[in-house]
């Protein structure tokens, strides 16, 4: 296992870089370009919530977002933490079942997206802050061989 600590400060030109650092270890992993992309997909999706709607404050205090990746032996962990707003539990654990970006209104858009990308979502709020995790599951076969 390893685990790799980032640290940003919370604004929007810092988002790309980050995701980009995220999909840069997950290249490290077996999963497959597809997956790597739906990785910094949802990085960029989860990072842009947190500067919106957890820092609703942003233009007035300079805030942070901790990122932890976490190389598993059998997944890919992305764990999130900030100090903004606490978010509603059950705003994470809505299925995304049939939604689709057509038949979606703007504002739920961003967790959709996450939901579509990621395998496994979990959120607390531990204290100040806000823990958010993402799990990606390697494919079962990631010998290369049929």
């Amino acid at each position: 296992m390893q685990k790799i600590d980032l640290s940003i400060h919370a604004t929007a030109e810092n988002i790309i870089p980050l995701a980009t650092c995220v999909a840069g270890l997950a290249t490290l992993t077996p999963l497959p370009p597809q997956a790597v992309q739906a990785v910094h997909l949802a990085t960029v999706e989860s990072l842009n919530n947190i500067i919106v709607h957890a820092y609703v404050d942003n233009e007035q205090t300079e805030h942070t977002i901790q990122v932890q990746v976490v190389l598993q032996q059998h997944r890919l962990e992305i764990h999130f933490y900030d100090q903004g707003c606490c978010v509603a539990d059950e705003i994470w654990q809505a299925p995304a079942m049939n939604i689709t970006l057509e038949n979606l209104d703007e504002g739920g858009r961003g967790i959709t997206i996450i939901q579509q990308c990621i395998d496994e979502i979990a959120y607390q709020r531990k204290g100040k802050y806000n823990h958010l995790c993402f799990y990606k599951y390697y494919p079962e076969d990631n010998t290369g061989t049929e």
